[in-house]
């Protein structure tokens, strides 16, 4: 093996002599390989082939082995600039190889930005490889790049071949899209998608429901809500009241009261004591200047337990029985209710403020 080596040494200097940079480099490359396998001397490997390089800084044979040396030896920096170098000329199959190789390195190094970037050209190269994409949707939602992250697993959902699978990602890029970007447009375009495949899913309708409501898509979402309701063919239930309230909402942002009040009418007769249907009920009569019906849905309130997780506060309950006795020329009561409304609440500004002009 050593006189192999010296051989090769005399071929290079006879190929340097001549001129012969190709037939020198092919030498240099046979002699590191020597060092590197036969006479297991790694830093002389390393040395031979940086020499390689010096001279011809693309010469793959150098640079995969250079970067492989440095791996085995735990050389991160060295074997990254090694990898990068030779990711820039390789192509097909072995770019894809040389990019996870490069990839894997950064993530040793801690380094999400490296490894993104070579997941990326491996992606752009293989983009059905279900471990590169896995690999990426890792590093979109540990360095909370939503918008990469939902992009991925929206094609994921293109790609999937069970619809239960499908839904499931289409979900999953709607609820990233809605709930990290504030994006629920993007939400209810990909929602649509999940509910053309399983078109009776209510849970689905209503995600559906909520993302055209966020988005101002009312229409859209009063079309959904009816759908929802269609489905239960009549039958009552507190589910269906649910419903009807969602209804009444989107048609308020349509600006339709009157359909609204008749939905929130229908959640009532269904469910009388849901607070989130009587909240509703007893603001919208009182915007539309009901205020003997205002008056009997707010007292109704105080009749039902209110807590930290109800749609209304007592607080708020008060308040609003203020403002109607105020809107009734009853100011005594008024400035009673919002007395006790801020009891209850003594950061409520709305009532501070009503109460001190009634005080004068």
């Amino acid at each position: 093996d050593d006189e192999l080596a010296e051989l090769l040494n005399s071929q290079i200097e006879l190929a340097r002599e001549r001129n012969d940079q190709q037939a020198e480099l092919a030498f240099k490359v046979r002699l590191g390989e020597i060092y590197e396998n036969r006479l297991k001397d790694a830093a002389r490997a390393i040395e031979t082939y940086k020499a390689v390089l010096e001279k011809d800084a693309q010469h793959k044979g150098a640079l995969s082995a250079l970067a492989r040396l440095s791996l085995s030896k735990n050389n991160l920096p060295e074997a990254i600039d090694a990898l990068d170098r030779l990711l820039a000329i390789e192509n097909g199959e072995q770019a894809i190889s040389v990019a996870l190789q490069l990839a894997d390195a950064h993530a040793k190094q801690k380094n999400d930005d490296g490894a993104r970037k070579a997941l990326e050209h491996a992606l752009s190269l293989a983009p059905n490889r279900t471990e590169i994409r896995t690999s990426l949707r890792a590093i979109y939602e540990r360095t909370k790049d939503w918008q990469k992250l939902a992009d991925v697993i929206a094609s994921d959902a293109d790609d999937a071949t069970k619809d239960d699978e499908k839904v499931a990602l289409y979900r999953r890029a709607a609820e990233i899209h809605r709930d990290k970007r504030n994006d629920a447009g993007t939400a209810a375009t990909l929602l649509q998608k999940a509910s053309a495949l399983v078109p009776n899913d209510r849970d689905l309708l209503l995600a559906l429901c909520e993302a055209y409501s966020l988005s101002g898509r009312g229409k859209d979402a009063i079309q959904a809500l009816e759908r929802i309701r269609e489905s239960y063919g009549g039958k009552r239930s507190k589910e269906l009241a649910a419903v009807h309230q969602r209804l009444a909402q989107a048609y308020l942002s349509e600006n339709d009261k009157e359909k609204a009040l008749a939905e929130l009418d229908a959640a009532f007769k269904i469910d009388p004591g849901s607070i989130a249907t009587l909240r509703d009920l007893g603001t919208l009569t009182l915007e539309m200047g009901d205020l003997d019906r205002a008056q009997k849905t707010f007292r109704a309130l105080l009749l039902q337990k209110l807590d930290a997780s109800s749609p209304i506060s007592k607080a708020e309950v008060f308040y609003y029985l203020g403002e109607i006795s105020h809107r009734q020329n009853d100011k005594p009561k008024a400035i009673q209710m919002l007395e006790r409304a801020i009891e209850n609440d003594a950061a409520l500004e709305k009532a501070k403020t009503l109460l001190a002009q009634l005080k004068g």
